[in-house]
């Protein structure tokens, strides 16, 4: 987690991440119990992909970097813990702002999400 604090101590930002557990959670079969407890276990410990779950930036602030700015952090952070790949949140393909965060990361578009519906 980061936080960004004001010059009057005042919170205007937070980003959230963790370790990705999709690989446990496929090991375990989507099953907590009686073993896969052990494959989640095991995927706090070892781990290389860092999954940025949410974050937030108060509205006055926005478009000052400071997103920027905590995931550069994060990035430094996950570096020296030994993380290789990070995962983002879901975002619109059209949000350039978000997408421009990326491109200094050589970003990867490796999955898409569509939603369809069908009146019935």
């Amino acid at each position: 987690m980061k936080f960004v604090f004001n010059d009057k101590n005042e919170m205007i930002g937070f980003l959230v991440c963790m370790p990705s557990l999709s690989k446990a959670f496929q090991k375990a079969g989507g099953r907590l119990l009686p073993f896969g407890i052990f494959h989640i276990l095991k995927g706090l410990k070892t781990y290389e992909v860092i999954d940025f779950l949410f974050a937030g930036v108060k509205k006055e602030y926005r478009g000052k970097g400071v997103d920027s700015l905590m995931a550069v952090e994060i990035v430094k952070s996950a570096m020296k813990l030994g993380f290789k790949y990070a995962e983002s949140n879901q975002e619109l393909e059209n949000n350039s702002k978000v997408q421009a965060e990326w491109k200094f990361f050589e970003p990867e578009l490796h999955k898409r999400r569509r939603i369809y519906k069908k009146e019935i």
